[in-house]
């Protein structure tokens, strides 16, 4: 049970870090299964063999350039016994969480499994990871340590603090719904040093699903092995569907309980300003995003997840997109992940009611329209293969997303025709 010291220590910070929580075998277990999922090349016992472009669950990429974080996400992760066993609903892990966001919970969420590969300090970086919070709804989420995680070895890194500002000024109450407020509240807390959570093997470091956070890097000799799965409430998509009070715990019962001189005291840290040299490019601010300023350096698989990101991030309920697409794999998909080839580039031109638009990532053709009632007529010049034009309208959940037009564009001219009532 969490103690009323602990609780407090969360609503401050909006971080827990509890020590030796999840048992050895159990963390042995996920170490050798990352393994599993690691190229069939790599030794476990030789670090010159750890490098090269590697491919996960997210992307195909360089390790200096994914700054060696490997995500590994479901597949044999989903109804593995002991990921079940130990982290759902009904674990241990989904019994923390009841102790912070109440019951019954919804079926937890697998993350799965992100290890941080070291890297030399000859390999430098003129700023840390990408601060963020999540794009997905969740609730609390949880960081498991596999191994022990030294100073400096790809802790997480956490802005302690940031959930009070964050959670009042975004458009939901689980999606990432940003608005201006919530835009200039961003811009300045990257501005401010993060805290590093190093810790031991078992431990769990538990955060509020709009506290500031990001990966680090890994400058020890051992691989950071972690687990990370989130938690809601069984009324999640009610709770989606609700804007944010100024009340940061109102969907927190053991939070909102405490007295309030333990639940609204000030952090326990002082954050102190980065250097210029440091702070955050304007390509990651959240008032660049969908500004159009899509990265055009580095891989093509790294780039495509950037962007992704991005627009993610900067969906709004009631937008209007268009998006084109090569890869069949877009062909019924509500996300907006550039996935096929740079379209512009080969020659593909779109028009919407005769004024062409622009792409807002490099790959694909993806961008925003105009969100009024009338007729839409598209018109698309250039196609050379089969390729896969959606227009979407965003609704809450995201998962909900409207199909307004789907449909397949075969080489020459094509036009289409839609309507917004």
């Amino acid at each position: 049970m969490l103690t009323t010291a602990e609780l407090s220590f969360f609503a401050r910070n909006g971080f827990l870090h509890v020590k030796n929580f999840v048992d050895p075998d159990t963390c042995e277990t996920l170490v050798d299964h990352t393994w599993t999922r690691f190229p069939p090349e790599w030794s476990r016992h030789d670090p010159a063999t750890w490098s090269g472009d590697l491919a996960d669950s997210c992307h195909i990429a360089d390790l200096k350039a994914r700054r060696g974080l490997m995500q590994f996400q479901k597949g044999d992760l989903l109804g593995h016994p002991v990921v079940d066993g130990f982290f759902s609903s009904d674990g241990p892990g989904g019994q923390l969480a009841k102790e912070l966001i109440g019951s019954p919970l919804s079926k937890f969420h697998v993350r799965g499994l992100y290890a941080i590969v070291p890297l030399p300090s000859s390999i430098t970086y003129k700023v840390g990871g990408r601060p963020h919070i999540e794009a997905h709804p969740a609730q609390l989420i949880s960081l498991h340590y596999l191994e022990d995680v030294v100073p400096g070895g790809g802790g997480l890194h956490v802005w302690p603090g940031s959930h009070r500002e964050i959670y009042p000024n975004m458009g939901s109450k689980l999606e990432h719904v940003t608005t201006p407020e919530y835009e200039e509240i961003f811009d300045r807390w990257v501005r401010l040093q993060p805290l590093e959570l190093h810790g031991e093997r078992g431990d769990v470091v538990i955060i509020h699903h709009r506290l500031l956070h990001a990966p680090s890097l890994n400058r020890s000799p051992n691989i950071r092995y972690g687990f990370l799965c989130d938690y809601q409430r069984s009324d999640y998509t009610a709770l989606i569907a609700q804007r944010p009070s100024h009340d940061v715990w109102e969907d927190w019962p053991a939070i909102a309980a405490l007295p309030v001189h333990l639940r609204d005291a000030p952090s326990d840290y002082t954050l102190s300003p980065l250097a210029d040299d440091q702070l955050v490019p304007a390509s990651w601010s959240a008032k660049d995003r969908l500004s159009g300023a899509s990265s055009n350096t580095g891989d093509p698989s790294s780039i495509r997840k950037s962007d992704a990101s991005i627009l993610a991030r900067g969906r709004q309920v009631g937008d209007v997109w268009i998006a084109l697409s090569d890869d069949p794999k877009t062909a019924n998909d509500i996300k907006l992940f550039p996935r096929g080839s740079d379209l512009d580039a080969q020659g593909v031109r779109v028009s919407v009611n005769g004024e062409r638009i622009s792409s807002l990532c490099r790959f694909d053709i993806i961008s925003k329209l105009p969100n009024e009632p009338g007729e839409y007529e598209i018109e698309v010049q250039g196609v050379t293969r089969e390729t896969w034009i959606r227009v979407l309208r965003i609704q809450l959940p995201f998962q909900n997303t409207e199909f307004l037009l789907s449909g397949t564009l075969t080489p020459g001219k094509n036009s289409l025709r839609f309507s917004l009532s």
